[in-house]
């Protein structure tokens, strides 16, 4: 008891002092909740993420946000590549202008697949059917 009455009395004895201490803790505890929020926020996004999606980054830094030329250069590397299998079918329909969809499609992954893959996956032998 005569703890607590000595600090109350030494705390109202120098009220700057006091005033300053209290607005202190306060502005220490709002910081705190503050910087705690903004950290939750900033994690927030990449838990709701799916954890299948590509992840790409600046090869500079962390913090710089991705140039715009590289979003560019990967659209363009899908498109491509989208074009190489549109041509690659159209070379398969002018070679066998009576396939079904079917055979155009199991000629078209013949392109990319060995040929022991085809036999194993979809029964297609390269050695009696061709490309």
């Amino acid at each position: 008891m005569f703890v607590l009455l000595f600090v109350l009395r030494n705390a109202f004895r120098h009220k700057l002092r006091t005033t300053l201490t209290v607005v202190g803790i306060v502005v220490a505890i709002v910081a705190f909740g503050v910087l705690r929020t903004i950290v939750d926020a900033w994690y927030a996004g990449a838990n709701a993420s799916s954890s299948a999606r590509l992840v790409t980054r600046n090869s500079v830094s962390l913090t710089f946000s991705l140039p715009l030329t590289y979003a560019q250069k990967l659209r363009q590397v899908s498109e491509l590549t989208r074009m190489v299998q549109e041509l690659a079918l159209c070379d398969i329909r002018r070679r066998h202008p009576h396939a079904d969809e079917r055979e155009q499609q199991l000629r078209l992954a013949s392109r990319w697949l060995d040929a022991e893959t085809m036999r194993q996956v979809f029964g297609w032998d390269l050695d009696r059917e061709g490309y």
